[in-house]
């Protein structure tokens, strides 16, 4: 995720971490630059957020982890979902990966609609919501 970061962050597009994590949740007392999605973890998103009451993610439906969301230059929601194909972490399959979010952004750029704006979340199930 952190290469996909590096490569749109500096193509222009925005990129936003969001972590809803609860209150209760050990991280939630650590620094936000030591988080996932920080730049110490090397992360380049263009901005890292707090959402530790789950307004922000009750708001976009976010069911998983990582819950990826394309918004267009209009402000259209256009892509929600899945960051890929594979329920997995591990790096050697995420080689082999479809990417949802790639496809998507380049679907945008070139002037045709996202098709699939919408896969399940194949990742962690959230729990900070409960």
């Amino acid at each position: 995720m952190q290469s996909l970061q590096k490569r749109f962050t500096g193509e222009g597009v925005q990129w936003i971490v969001i972590t809803s994590t609860s209150p209760a949740h050990s991280t939630t007392s650590s620094p936000l630059s030591r988080r996932p999605g920080s730049p110490g973890h090397g992360a380049a998103a263009s901005v890292a957020a707090l959402d530790a009451d789950g307004r922000i993610g009750r708001a976009y439906a976010a069911k998983v982890t990582p819950h990826m969301y394309v918004i267009d230059p209009g402000g259209a929601l256009v892509y929600a979902g899945a960051i890929d194909d594979k329920r997995s972490a591990n790096p050697a399959d995420v080689k082999t990966a479809s990417n949802y979010v790639v496809q998507a952004f380049a679907e945008l750029r070139a002037g045709k609609p996202v098709l699939g704006g919408r896969h399940p979340g194949l990742r962690l199930p959230r729990s900070s919501y409960d």
